[in-house]
């Protein structure tokens, strides 16, 4: 899997699962689905979310309902989605990554560079961004392998049937690869992976265990 810092997009379906009928993953779905979105309408998290589910709708028939729940740093959205039947109808799109002020990603900040509000003055993926070819990443700046990635994904309850998982995953790549989602995850300065459920869930445990480094390296402390 192919990743790139502030514009990446990793979309797939991750959860622990559980044995499924095969009547229930051929009918699924058969009810409109929420994503929760843990931040306000308006951010990339949300752009994300409403590009995915209208696609997403159109391959399944069912609608889909994008709630928002923006709070204590996600945890509302989280806990509503951890409470939530594990049945797949309801899923959470998830953000990590340096999201502030200060080192936004190119999705919630190119708006601002466009409009000359802020300027942009470096980004922290390896090479440029397309959308934002005259402007330096930070390795070229004088910091070697200087890389951080901001990634999006999609998840469903602990518990989740692993047709069900199946289902959603094929479904959810099937929208990112397709050319229309191609050409408006570009124009927002995203990039759509759609990786298997497996890849996903290393690719996320392999972040922890990056960033807890640097967390206990920094000294930092939660107040």
């Amino acid at each position: 899997m192919k990743r790139t810092i502030n514009h990446a997009l990793v979309f797939a379906v991750a959860a622990a699962s559980t044995f499924c009928s095969p009547a229930m993953a051929q009918n699924f779905p058969v009810k409109p689905l929420r994503i929760v979105v843990g931040l306000a309408p308006g951010g990339g998290t949300d752009i994300i979310a409403r590009m995915v589910g209208q696609r997403l709708s159109t391959a399944t028939g069912q609608q889909i309902i994008i709630d928002n729940r923006a709070g204590a740093s996600g945890n509302i959205a989280a806990e509503i989605v951890a409470k939530s039947p594990a049945d797949g109808y309801t899923l959470i799109d998830t953000i990590a990554g340096q999201v502030d002020a200060f080192l936004p990603t190119i999705i919630s900040g190119l708006p601002q560079a466009r409009s000359g509000k802020v300027r942009a003055i470096g980004v922290t993926t390896l090479k440029r961004a397309a959308v934002l070819p005259e402007v330096p990443t930070v390795a070229e700046q004088g910091f070697p392998g200087y890389e951080v990635s901001g990634w999006y994904g999609l998840l469903a309850p602990a518990g989740t049937p692993n047709d069900v998982i199946a289902t959603l995953n094929r479904e959810v790549v099937k929208v990112l690869h397709s050319p229309e989602a191609r050409e408006r995850l570009a124009a927002e300065g995203a990039e759509g992976v759609g990786n298997t459920p497996e890849q996903f869930g290393a690719y996320m445990r392999s972040e922890m265990v990056k960033w807890s480094k640097v967390v206990k390296q920094s000294g930092a402390r939660a107040d």
